[in-house]
């Protein structure tokens, strides 16, 4: 296991530390963990995609038989798939600044925007490797209609997570009401338009950042 840190995680790991630092720093100051609890369990939910689909990118990787290899890939690939909604999720946590303190709120704002930005960026990270793996499995259209179909199920599950308040866990130990909730969505016009512009802007972020962490081709000099 390649346990050399590139500059993508170093970036994410200094995100990480200063939103844990505001979220201490607000709890020292307010005296009761309560107002932030919600913030360390949304962060922590935004960071398993990432461990999941490391796991994956690892054991495809490793030296374990192709059948248990491909399996494994996919049960962490799809446990990936199951907890990135709660990336994305946490920008929808700014509408607790109504229930905040006012003689805290700029500090609040910045608090969640902070944790909102690094619960994003993980994901992103999370979905940037799930597509270079998806590349070496299949190829590189391939990992593209994935990646779109990724960010419109994603989209739908902050839907899913805001307004009907289910999360990841409820497919394991909600399926029944999970499956009932998912099928009368078509006659709910919030659900369209939340996922239609949810899947617009995280799509629209991710190649964003996806280009950004491609490597910059050097010109040649002298030459036109």
């Amino acid at each position: 296991m390649d346990l050399n840190i590139s500059k993508s995680s170093k970036s994410l790991l200094l995100l990480y530390s200063i939103s844990l630092l505001l979220i201490c720093i607000r709890v020292y100051l307010d005296g009761s963990p309560i107002w932030f609890y919600f913030l360390l369990k949304n962060l922590l939910l935004g960071t398993l995609p990432l461990v999941f689909v490391v796991l994956a990118r690892n054991i495809y990787h490793s030296k374990t038989p192709k059948f248990l290899r491909i399996m494994a890939v996919f049960f962490f690939s799809l446990l990936w798939l199951l907890f990135l909604p709660n990336s994305p999720y946490m920008i929808t946590d700014l509408i607790h600044l109504d229930h905040l303190p006012n003689k805290l709120l700029w500090y609040d704002a910045t608090t969640i925007f902070v944790n909102a930005l690094t619960s994003l960026g993980m994901g992103f990270y999370a979905t940037y490797i799930f597509q270079k793996l998806s590349n070496s499995i299949f190829s590189k259209p391939v990992s593209w209609v994935l990646i779109v179909i990724t960010h419109i199920l994603s989209a739908f599950g902050v839907y899913l997570g805001r307004f009907l308040r289910f999360n990841s866990w409820d497919f394991f130990f909600s399926p029944g009401s999970l499956l009932a909730a998912a099928k009368h969505v078509s006659q709910d016009r919030l659900a369209f338009q939340t996922t239609f512009i949810f899947s617009l802007v995280l799509l629209a972020l991710y190649l964003s950042f996806y280009y950004m962490l491609q490597p910059e081709q050097p010109k040649a000099f002298g030459k036109r």
